[in-house]
């Protein structure tokens, strides 16, 4: 294993990557943007021998539209052409399996306001911030159960597989902020 070493570039020098499987809405841009005014740029952004970037094109976006003269970088030179690509595959998709510790979560915000501090400088969904109380589950409860425009959808499966794709779309509801859905 070599040893990472950081070094400071201008963000102008680095490539995004034509391959990168995570997609960055305009709101996430925004949210990388507000955590790097608001506690500067503290992740680096990983890059190969050509600058492509590897791990970090929503960071490389935020910072060039924050015109910044130099961010963090690491190069990686320890890896082949093929392990830099699965590599950056397995760096987008671990985070498809964590998600909030939503008890915990809530205190910390509490105890942030209590401090007040702005929470909306935390980039959490909307959801997450007002009047929220953490429920069992992963979904947190929706702001308003006023609308009755909703729809069922019904997936068949076998029993053995129910808890794991229960789990499952449970994680992404909660990854993709939606709100006002249920699973029973």
């Amino acid at each position: 294993m070599s040893k990472i070493k950081i070094e400071y570039i201008d963000p102008k020098e680095l490539h995004l990557n034509d391959e990168n499987i995570n997609i960055h809405p305009r709101e996430s841009i925004e949210k990388i943007k507000t955590s790097i005014k608001s506690y500067g740029f503290k992740n680096p952004i990983l890059i190969d021998k050509d600058n492509i970037v590897i791990a970090g094109n929503g960071r490389l976006q935020a910072a060039l539209e924050l015109e910044l003269k130099e961010v963090p970088i690491i190069k990686i030179d320890d890896l082949n052409p093929i392990q830099l690509k699965a590599f950056a595959v397995a760096d987008n998709a671990t985070k498809e399996f964590s998600f909030f510790d939503e008890e915990l979560l809530a205190g910390l915000i509490d105890e942030l306001k209590d401090e007040d501090f702005d929470i909306d400088l935390l980039c959490l969904d909307d959801h997450y911030i007002d009047d929220w109380e953490p429920e069992e589950g992963l979904v947190p409860p929706p702001k308003d159960d006023t609308d009755k425009d909703t729809e069922k959808i019904i997936i068949e499966c076998k029993k053995d597989d129910k808890e794991s794709l229960k789990e499952r779309l449970e994680i992404f509801i909660h990854e993709q902020g939606f709100v006002n859905v249920k699973i029973s």
